[in-house]
């Protein structure tokens, strides 16, 4: 039985990547979109072990028009089973 009480929660998530050579001037913009990220057993929605998710917000900004986008990511997943 997964006990959602024993997860720890990351209610604020954010950062940024920067590009180098070939991606000089490029920005990722990460940051929480949709519930907290969350670390614990039964936390990736997968299965009972030790695991965690998160839905992240990622923005590209290359300066240009063609390259520049964005979206979300969610991720699921085992750390130790």
């Amino acid at each position: 039985m997964v006990d959602t009480d024993t997860f720890r929660y990351y209610t604020t998530f954010a950062g940024e990547l920067i590009g180098k050579e070939d991606n000089d001037g490029c920005q990722i913009s990460i940051g929480r979109y949709g519930p907290s990220a969350q670390v614990g057993n039964g936390a990736s929605g997968i299965n009972i072990e030790f695991g965690a998710s998160a839905w992240l917000d990622l923005n590209m900004d290359c300066g240009r028009r063609d390259t520049d986008c964005g979206g979300e990511i969610l991720f699921n997943v085992v750390l130790c089973d």
